[in-house]
């Protein structure tokens, strides 16, 4: 997978130098100083070793159970603190055109970190040396029940997205949305899925952005903002 969209590109892992852009001198970090990581990487670290976490372990360890990990992509770009997005491509076997983070399937020699930054690199051409992780989250299960999802939230700095090399096998575009979008109680709604067992229903966030950003994404925007800006952002999955 990944030497196919090499081979498209000469200059598919972009550098920090490659990804710089204007007027850096004038970002002032607001929600991704050193303080606020701090603080939410203790709390991330917390929520990852809960008691919540060991039981759905425990549960899904009894099943073939597949592992998947997404960057949740903390960035800035013109100097406005964002999350970047991809949009899958229409000729994946799977959730075409749908809003993800980068990411993929974690191989068995692999952990989760490793193989999440590796997808990343594929997908979007920006290597590991640029991402400062900050923690896992818990997993989170697909629709299906058959696969867990972890999402690493990561700091890839100041980007230009026109000048990631998406890889167009796999992602139709990558695309921002500042965090002051999702600020924003206009922009949220909720939808209700129903249980793969038919035992009832549950809800999750949706932004409405175009294309939206539903499912499991959305739920690792809320987690994530929820934890990262609780005085402008109130979660539906956690409270502080």
């Amino acid at each position: 997978m990944f030497q196919k969209c090499l081979r498209a590109s000469s200059r598919r892992i972009l550098s920090s130098e490659q990804l710089h852009i204007r007027n850096l001198s004038n970002y002032k970090p607001h929600y991704y100083t050193e303080e606020n990581r701090q603080r939410s990487v203790e709390y991330m670290n917390k929520l990852s070793s809960s008691r919540r976490k060991g039981e759905l372990l425990a549960k899904f360890a009894k099943q073939s159970t597949k592992q998947h990990a997404v960057l949740v992509s903390l960035c800035v770009v013109d100097n406005e603190e964002s999350l970047l997005f991809t949009e899958r491509s229409y000729d994946m076997p799977t959730h075409k055109g749908q809003v993800s983070f980068p990411g993929g399937g974690v191989h068995d020699d692999e952990t989760i970190i490793e193989g999440c930054l590796r997808e990343t690199e594929e997908e979007i051409g920006i290597s590991r040396d640029n991402v400062e992780i900050w923690e896992i989250l818990p997993p989170i299960p697909d629709q299906t029940m058959t696969s867990l999802v972890y999402p690493v939230v990561g700091n890839i700095g100041h980007i230009d997205v026109e000048q990631l090399n998406v890889c167009p096998r796999e992602v139709e575009k990558a695309f921002i949305l500042p965090l002051t979008f999702f600020f924003d109680q206009q922009n949220v709604g909720y939808t209700r899925f129903r249980r793969k067992d038919k035992r009832g229903t549950y809800l999750t966030p949706v932004y409405l952005s175009k294309p939206r950003v539903w499912g499991l994404t959305a739920l690792a925007v809320d987690i994530t903002l929820g934890i990262l800006a609780p005085d402008r952002y109130s979660s539906f999955s956690i409270k502080l």
